[in-house]
């Protein structure tokens, strides 16, 4: 051998065995323990006590695992106190207990009065941590009580029926049960009359309600083109909405699109066809009052009557879906 190499020793196994079976089965327990609970959604759920019984035990096994272990448990801690289990995250992933981040909301909302802010202008909130800014979404994770949320947010208005805190101008004159986007999901179902205030939602107004796309700054009518409400700073065209969901975030540029902000736009934006069973864009849905049975244009092509119901489709509504053939030829 030559003089100048050295032989380094090496194990003949390629990992080292615990002392017993009974501490590799509790640090098996340990790994698996805090994997199930690696979601800040789902960290409420977690009790201290199991924490500290599971770090006494580790601890016994050796101090580099309860190091990591340590390391793990501030991990579900508020990034603010340092020391409440963490009770609500919002979207960048930042996780804090309750009562900091609502005193720290709290503290933004009473320095935004004192700087002159108009009184329906919508107040900023940001995160703590990364100065994201805060969704509505966010905000009503922090402020479940209806008073307070709109303490926080004056131009925001609950919804009567989905509950979610919207824009005043997502609200029309004709029905104050209802905002816009419940009102186009109805329509799209064709439901034509709001089971409360008995409004008609065939109401010209209503329909013909237009609004300028922040992106690529075109207007569209909200109903009939299916725009999307991002948040309530961006309501986009349904070909923005699409870009936006590949891109994963708001044209705001305020914060990231959450895996369920971006399902309820997809679910918005494409359909099952009832007959062929593909997903396929709203736009290529002809409109028809036969049936509510949703076929798509591929399926109807020039049927005489409809696959939906098998009635037989009337003039007028062949004339309409005639016109529709010619138009999804543009769009495809």
């Amino acid at each position: 051998m030559d003089k100048n190499t050295i032989e380094i020793p090496q194990s003949n196994h390629s990992s080292i065995v615990l002392d017993t079976e009974t501490q590799i089965k509790i640090l098996i327990d340990t790994i698996l323990f805090i994997s199930n609970y690696l979601s800040p959604e789902i960290i409420t759920d977690l009790e201290s006590n199991d924490l500290k019984r599971i770090y006494d035990e580790i601890v016994n096994l050796n101090t580099l695992s309860a190091n990591h272990l340590q390391f793990l448990i501030d991990e579900f801690k508020c990034k603010l106190c340092r020391e409440e289990l963490i009770e609500v995250a919002i979207h960048c992933n930042h996780s804090f207990c309750i009562k900091c981040i609502q005193d720290y909301i709290n503290s933004q909302n009473s320095s935004q009065f004192l700087i002159n802010i108009h009184p329906n202008q919508e107040l900023i909130f940001t995160c703590p941590i990364c100065r994201t800014h805060l969704s509505s979404i966010d905000i009503n994770k922090i402020f479940p009580n209806d008073e307070k949320n709109t303490q926080i947010n004056p131009s925001l208005i609950k919804c009567p029926n989905c509950n979610i805190f919207r824009s005043g101008k997502l609200f029309a004159p004709i029905c104050k049960d209802k905002c816009l986007v419940c009102i186009k999901k109805c329509i799209f179902e064709n439901i034509y009359q709001c089971e409360k205030c008995y409004c008609s939602y065939k109401n010209k107004d209503l329909l013909e309600m237009i609004f300028i796309c922040p992106s690529c700054r075109k207007g569209f009518y909200f109903i009939g083109d299916n725009m999307q409400t991002l948040c309530n700073d961006a309501i986009l065209c349904s070909n923005c909405a699409n870009s936006a969901i590949e891109k994963s975030g708001c044209f705001c540029l305020k914060h990231l699109l959450s895996l369920d902000e971006k399902l309820e736009i997809a679910r918005s934006l494409f359909k099952i066809c009832d007959i062929c069973g593909d997903e396929i864009h709203f736009k290529k849905f002809p409109r028809k009052s036969c049936c509510d049975k949703k076929v798509c244009y591929f399926c109807f092509k020039q049927k005489t009557n409809c696959p939906g119901c098998f009635n037989s489709i009337s003039t007028r509504c062949r004339e309409d879906i005639s016109k529709f053939f010619s138009e999804i030829l543009n769009f495809s």
